[in-house]
């Protein structure tokens, strides 16, 4: 494509860096190829908390060589989201893609960002499963649609981390204030208009996650951006505070009309058993949202970046300037 026929907007690319130093490098030099031959300014932003991503040689080659590089590293090893929040977070493009490489394949990035030329999020689906198991494949269905029966926010059960933004969202998200950030339930949660577009990931997607963590995980969405968790357990320790007040109504009237009351050891446990239960169902969420609360009144920053380097070309057209955040 000839430059004067370059689509005239900046695109950022955030990348999610694979342990695989190899397909990183891979997954780079294919983004720098379709940038250049469609986009007039661009970034490619790679985000690892992997050093010797960093200090390897292939790393300090590729940069010395290819244009509008960024590589971000993390000072600890965290999720997905934090990563891709700690890339969206400096990244200055009109339209921002992210990716995880070696798994989203980057032909797909022109119709993802054509897409976002006229919907504010572009969502990517797999065409296959996303889960491996039974549990976490049917836990996970159950999730979402709990999600979408209870919290209001619809997120299909073969949703990715292949998303493109526009400036207005990005803007939206960095400024949200999250300390617990979920790309995917906080894009989704903010109501901009979006559509979602279908594609074949590269092998198993994702990271590999046991049924504990995807549970846990679970757990930290539903109690961060929603109170209904907390509802419930009110309506629960209601019923339960019900309950025992019929069970002593029982007590007294059977006190009243039996003249021999033989001891219920089997109701009694039953019923402790159960009030137990509730009581601790009700503090196992207390405790969840008592330490979200903590964790957001400490204001502190959930990425640490303890090392940035850049490629020599820093920007394809110098001439260009973007609006600042």
């Amino acid at each position: 494509m000839a430059k004067n026929n370059l689509d005239d907007i900046f695109v950022s690319v955030v990348m999610v860096a694979s342990n695989s130093n190899i397909q990183n490098i891979e997954t780079i030099n294919k983004l720098s190829k379709i940038l250049k031959n469609n986009y007039s300014n661009y970034e490619i932003i790679c985000v690892t908390e992997d050093a010797r991503v960093v200090a390897s040689k292939d790393t300090k080659k590729i940069l010395e060589n290819l244009p509008c590089l960024r590589i971000i590293q993390l000072s600890k090893k965290d999720s997905i989201d934090v990563m891709v929040f700690a890339g969206i977070d400096s990244a200055i493009g009109d339209n921002v893609v992210v990716l995880l490489a070696g798994k989203d394949p980057v032909e797909k990035l022109p119709e993802f960002v054509k897409y976002n030329k006229d919907y504010s999020i572009v969502f990517g689906i797999s065409d296959k499963k996303t889960r491996k198991g039974i549990i976490n494949e049917y836990g996970s269905r159950l999730f979402y649609w709990y999600n979408k029966r209870y919290l209001g926010i619809y997120i299909p059960n073969r949703s990715t981390y292949y998303v493109a933004f526009n400036r207005m969202v990005v803007n939206s998200l960095t400024n949200s204030g999250r300390y617990a950030r979920h790309i995917r339930h906080l894009a989704r949660q903010e109501g901009y208009d979006n559509v979602e577009l279908s594609y074949e990931p590269i092998g198993i997607y994702g990271d590999k996650k046991h049924t504990k963590d995807l549970f846990i995980s679970a757990l930290e969405l539903s109690t961060n951006y929603s109170n209904h968790p907390l509802r419930f357990i009110s309506w629960l320790g209601f019923s339960a505070a019900s309950l025992n007040a019929l069970y002593a109504i029982y007590v007294v009237l059977v006190a009243i009309f039996k003249s021999k009351v033989a001891e219920g050891w089997i109701t009694t446990s039953l019923q402790l058993s159960v009030m137990f239960f509730f009581l601790f169902a009700i503090l196992a969420i207390i405790s969840e949202y008592i330490g979200r609360i903590l964790q957001e009144s400490r204001k502190e920053q959930p990425y640490h970046i303890v090392n940035e380097l850049n490629s020599k070309i820093s920007v394809a057209d110098a001439t260009r300037r973007n609006i600042t955040k």
